[in-house]
């Protein structure tokens, strides 16, 4: 059995099967997302991989530090909460950074589109202009055939 040499923050038949049922959704999503590679912009892709691996490090370092270290081992209790804290802030700053790309990616899109807009635009004022109105269109005149 498990022999726990202290006091600890939470018990670990407690804390095990959430960690457990976090991580398996956390290598769920990390498959998904695999297999819809293709379908996703690499730079999201990547930053995503990446951070989904430090939260599958970071969700049993925390089940520890809740269930495991006891809270009388100040050295490691600091040792395991500093660690947790260092990948946590790791997990927040990956996600601003795929904010930051979210944007950038959102406006790469709206040039894109934009500039399609503008071109169609074009095209129409362009047919317009040479006399490929409607009203002059071979088909227009009611009489099919």
């Amino acid at each position: 059995m498990f022999r726990v040499f202290g006091p600890t923050i939470l018990p670990f038949w407690f804390v095990g099967p959430l960690a457990g049922l976090t991580m398996l959704v956390i290598a769920g999503h990390l498959l998904v997302m695999r297999d819809a590679q293709r379908h996703i912009p690499a730079s999201r892709y990547r930053i995503r991989t990446v951070n989904g691996g430090i939260m599958l490090v970071a969700v049993p370092m925390l089940a520890s530090a809740f269930s495991v270290v006891p809270t009388n081992r100040p050295r490691h209790f600091l040792l395991i909460w500093t660690a947790c804290i260092g990948l946590l802030l790791l997990v927040v700053a990956l996600a601003l950074l795929d904010a930051i790309n979210n944007a950038r990616l959102g406006l790469i899109e709206t040039r894109r589109l934009h500039d399609e807009h503008r071109a169609l635009i074009e095209s129409a004022s362009s047919m317009r202009t040479n006399g490929d109105d409607r009203n002059e269109h071979p088909c227009a005149g009611g009489d099919h055939g």
